[in-house]
């Protein structure tokens, strides 16, 4: 029987040494973290419309102008590029650093050329032509706006003239 006792006690003792280990109050600390990756979404793009391109008249000696744009909305301080393919009905020579675009009625052709702001030929070579950007807020749409102009004196025929021109946004 005392063997007993002195076990229980032995028992009692080990678990009551873990229970008082520490004291109170006892803390911790563990860390809370977010990461918020470089994003951006397409808000909206409208077409480059040049109307009525009149090769007698107006157009005879003046180019036909048009805007379009791109409006984008970016995490702030993402850097992103935007990149103009050279259309569907690009002519023979056309590059991605020299694009020559074409709008075409099927058979014939009105060249067309666009800039960005700085005046120089929008295209798809990232090291010489795209338009690379950081963004400023999170919370501000960005409008990039693609100045297009088809060339003055050019002898077309009567029609709609079309081209698709693809952009992509790269971050």
């Amino acid at each position: 029987m005392r063997r007993l006792v002195l076990l229980a006690l032995a028992a009692g003792t080990a678990f009551a040494g873990n229970a008082f280990a520490a004291t109170s109050p006892i803390s911790g600390s563990f860390e809370v973290r977010a990461n918020v990756p470089g994003s951006c979404v397409l808000v909206s793009d409208t077409a480059i419309d040049f109307g009525d391109y009149d090769p007698v008249d107006a157009n005879a000696t003046t180019a036909d102008t048009a805007n379009g744009n791109i409006v984008l909305r970016c995490t702030k301080n993402t850097a992103y590029r935007v990149e103009l393919n050279e259309g569907l009905h690009k002519d023979t020579g056309s590059t991605c650093t020299a694009p020559a675009r074409r709008m075409s009625n099927g058979t014939e052709f009105i060249s067309y050329a666009i800039m960005g702001s700085n005046n120089a030929a929008w295209g798809c070579e990232p090291l010489i032509s795209d338009r690379g950007f950081t963004a400023a807020s999170s919370n501000t749409d960005i409008t990039l706006v693609t100045y297009g102009a088809a060339s003055a004196g050019q002898d077309v025929g009567v029609g709609v003239y079309t081209d698709t021109v693809t952009y992509t946004v790269t971050f």
